[in-house]
């Protein structure tokens, strides 16, 4: 028998998990862009006749993650280094060797941590998730995972670029969405990127918190409800909620955030947080108020959620 429209069942809301991504990526920027309609734009390089003499920390990622590319491909170093130098993408003589050997000393330690892991620095798969929300939207998405033989698969995530808090969110939320959608296999997520300083590899190998498939799903669907709703406030209103002054503000409080802050290239001078809160000193951000909240109470909503539902069994250099 025909039913009536209203006893019909509606298919669940589909959300994408690329877009809460870029939320936990760059929450302020999200919010200028879905909000108002505003994109802030990208210094573009200029190109140049000249010959570099120093390299500017875009044209040093650029070099490194060729190599890294090339690493991935299991293709030769020679040849990359062939082309740059060809291109010119590379200072004369002894400054352009320089950068090469650093390039590879990079690489080489990202190799080397992830061999000692037991994964490849490239994904071996791309698996689409449909993760179920406590209030029955779905969550897809597609995300890399890493797959070996003695140990649990999952999502794995790997940057030539220096390690930065987001890049743990964005890892944790995709195992949170894997979790969820398979809860009886027991995943891992590993992330690869060069240390804060010097030139050295540090991963995180991320695990859901509990000892059973359902502690394990249950943890990793409470998480991923908190960070949709931190998504949601946070594309109505500018959350105060950063990079590196948040994670420092979740779990080590004022003092250290502060320090970063005021530092001579702090967060609060981005094009994004400036527009959103203004020129802010950490004294100013500290008497900042946000739908009753204040910086330091947003972070530990944030990195609370991802903590009380993941270990990072490593965070080490190589």
């Amino acid at each position: 028998m025909w039913k009536a429209s209203s006893e019909l069942t509606s298919p669940p809301a589909v959300r994408s998990l690329d877009e809460l991504g870029a939320f936990l990526r760059d929450p302020v920027g999200t919010f200028l862009k879905r909000r108002l309609q505003v994109t802030l734009p990208e210094v573009a390089d200029v190109p140049s006749d000249d010959l570099p003499v120093a390299l500017e920390p875009l044209q040093q990622w650029r070099v490194g993650n060729a190599f890294m590319v090339a690493d991935q491909n299991r293709e030769s170093s020679d040849d990359v280094a062939r082309y740059l130098r060809s291109a010119g993408a590379l200072p004369p003589g002894l400054l352009g060797a320089d950068t090469l050997a650093k390039a590879e000393e990079a690489v080489d330690g990202m190799r080397t941590c992830a061999d000692s892991m037991g994964v490849e620095l490239l994904a071996a798969d791309l698996v689409d998730v449909d993760a179920a929300l406590s209030d029955g939207t779905v969550l897809r998405g597609s995300i890399p995972i890493h797959r070996t033989a003695d140990a649990p698969a999952g999502p794995l995530l790997v940057k030539y670029s220096r390690t930065k808090p987001h890049h743990v969110l964005l890892l944790a939320s995709q195992l949170f969405a894997l979790t969820v959608a398979r809860p009886d296999e027991e995943w891992r997520a590993v992330s690869i990127h060069r240390a804060a300083s010097g030139n050295k590899a540090i991963a995180h190998d991320l695990v859901v918190r509990g000892d059973s498939p359902q502690q394990r799903a249950q943890a990793a669907s409470s998480a991923l409800d908190a960070l949709v709703d931190l998504w949601d406030v946070g594309s109505t209103i500018a959350l105060p909620l950063f990079d590196r002054t948040s994670e420092l503000l979740a779990h080590r409080g004022w003092a250290k955030a502060a320090a970063g802050w005021d530092a001579d290239r702090p967060e609060g001078q981005s094009a994004a947080v400036r527009m959103a809160f203004g020129e802010r000193s950490a004294d100013d951000l500290r008497a900042l108020v946000v739908a009753g909240e204040g910086p330091r109470e947003w972070a530990q909503r944030l990195w609370g959620a991802v903590s009380a539902a993941a270990i990072d069994r490593e965070d080490s250099l190589w």
